[in-house]
């Protein structure tokens, strides 16, 4: 196999766009420089860098643990999350770009709560539940509730917000959007051993910059 560490199609004149698939297991991460038509991505195992061009694009970022995707270049872009334990750092994210849940734990349907509840909401098994009215860095989820997030990337920290926020059954695995007022996080939750959010039930899987997340920025497929 050809080891391939940059792929620039910025040159490239099809409408169509590029279509790059990597070998799941690539020695190395690849850095993509997307076309001006409709680019589709598909990455490998280690962390990729993609740089958008200007159309329509498809970005699968695969198994990477510190992906990131630029969408600044423009047109309505799609990243799609299908490997847990990736983790997919997004910047240039505007409304008309879309997060697609596709993987088959958490993708069966969405919910929404854009103001903050009188008791612990209650997620279903695979569904994406996004938070997009609370800034879960100031607020808590309930009304009577105390806890908050200090660091977004610290898995006991976002545990303790969520067992505030939601109860539980056993054996459930969904998705939860939180922000912070500026980014937004997209976790797993893969609860296998009782009815309580632990950080070991948690993965991180996208962070979207300087963009909240709402309903119309996310689907499931």
């Amino acid at each position: 196999a050809l080891l391939v560490a940059e792929v620039d199609a910025t040159a490239a004149t099809s409408t169509g766009g590029v279509v790059f698939t990597a070998d799941a297991s690539n020695l190395a991460g690849i850095t993509f420089k997307g076309s001006a038509g409709g680019d589709n991505f598909t990455g490998g195992d280690l962390s990729d860098v993609v740089i958008t061009g200007a159309g329509d694009d498809i970005y699968d970022m695969a198994g990477g643990a510190a992906n990131t995707v630029d969408l600044s270049g423009g047109g309505k872009d799609t990243i799609e999350v299908n490997a847990l334990g990736s983790k997919t750092t997004v910047t240039g994210f505007t409304t008309g770009d879309i997060i697609d849940i596709e993987n088959n734990a958490l993708d069966g349907a969405e919910a929404s709560i854009t103001t903050v509840l009188t008791s612990a909401n209650n997620p279903t098994s695979d569904t994406t539940t996004i938070v997009s009215g609370i800034n879960a860095a100031t607020t808590s989820m309930i009304a009577t509730g105390s806890q908050t997030i200090a660091d977004f990337t610290d898995m006991t920290d976002v545990a303790a917000y969520l067992e505030e926020g939601f109860t539980i059954a056993d054996n459930e695995t969904f998705a939860i959007i939180l922000n912070d007022g500026t980014n937004s996080y997209v976790y797993d939750v893969d609860d296998a051993d009782g009815t309580t959010i632990q950080a070991a039930d948690l993965g991180l899987l996208v962070v979207v910059e300087n963009h909240i997340l709402v309903a119309a920025d996310v689907t499931q497929s």
